[in-house]
């Protein structure tokens, strides 16, 4: 991302500027963030970072999540090299992982399939064995099975495979199974809260109790540290009985078979 870097990006106000701005020739895009680069740079066999930074560009454009969207591509890449069912693009082709998204958003040819997700794809066509997601969202650039407490935030999220309820990578005791539970559960009732107060995931200083001075000196509320963990984990449970009464199981709590069994 040097190479083609320009300078930092911040929202406004913020000091941190923790986004690149990039520019070449061919593209001029906030990005690419890891995210990106994992799930529609490596993971689709994508080396040229002008390319991906191509990809951000036209998903952003089109307001699709490069996570998913890197996802599908590999996932349709995977099929078709296994001779599964071919999709017409192959592990490091960049004319078709270009082209892919604009038919994803204009849900024409292989693009009408892929714009249901890696879930519906592998139920019609197979490949579930491969197929990265969580009820139905496809998985971020964390591996569970070198991130254990990752793999129980994604299992146990109320909307999938995702890295923002609970991001234990860098705080996991490794092959401490009750540690790593206690910090999922903690860290999944602290971001509740936390995007409640509309507060950036980046700002890892962040704790209730700063939470708590904020409203004290910016609305006039005394509301405990304590009294908002509390408050983090009824929203969360809120969340989760909606998904109880939707029809979910404690079967679809789980990683997919490539987590578990594929080496």
């Amino acid at each position: 991302v040097k190479s083609i870097r320009r300078r930092a990006r911040a929202c406004r106000s913020c000091p941190m500027a923790c986004g690149n701005f990039v520019r070449t020739e061919k593209v001029m895009v906030e990005g690419p963030e890891y995210e990106t680069l994992a799930l529609a740079g490596s993971n689709c066999g994508i080396s040229n970072i002008e390319a991906v930074a191509q990809f951000n560009e036209i998903c952003d454009d089109l307001g699709l999540d490069t996570i998913s969207t890197g996802n599908i591509i590999a996932f349709a890449m995977e099929m078709t090299e296994k001779k599964i069912y071919d999709f017409g693009v192959s592990f490091g082709d960049e004319d078709n992982y270009l082209r892919i998204p604009k038919e994803i958003a204009a849900l024409s040819g292989r693009g009408k399939e892929m714009a249901q997700g890696v879930r519906s794809m592998a139920a019609r066509y197979g490949g579930k064995e491969f197929a990265m997601e969580v009820k139905g969202l496809e998985m971020p650039g964390y591996e569970p099975r070198g991130n254990w407490g990752m793999g129980l935030a994604y299992a146990t999220s109320e909307r999938g495979a995702c890295h923002l309820r609970a991001f234990t990578a860098f705080s996991e005791t490794p092959y401490d199974l009750a540690a790593m539970a206690q910090e999922v559960v903690s860290q999944q009732n602290f971001n509740s809260v936390k995007w409640s107060m509309c507060l950036c995931d980046f700002w890892g200083t962040v704790n209730t109790e700063i939470m708590s001075q904020f409203l004290k000196f910016g609305l006039g509320k005394n509301i405990s540290a304590e009294q908002l963990d509390q408050i983090g984990e009824r929203i969360w449970n809120l969340s989760r009985i909606f998904n109880l009464r939707a029809g979910m199981k404690k079967v679809d709590d789980d990683l997919p078979p490539g987590s578990k069994k594929i080496p």
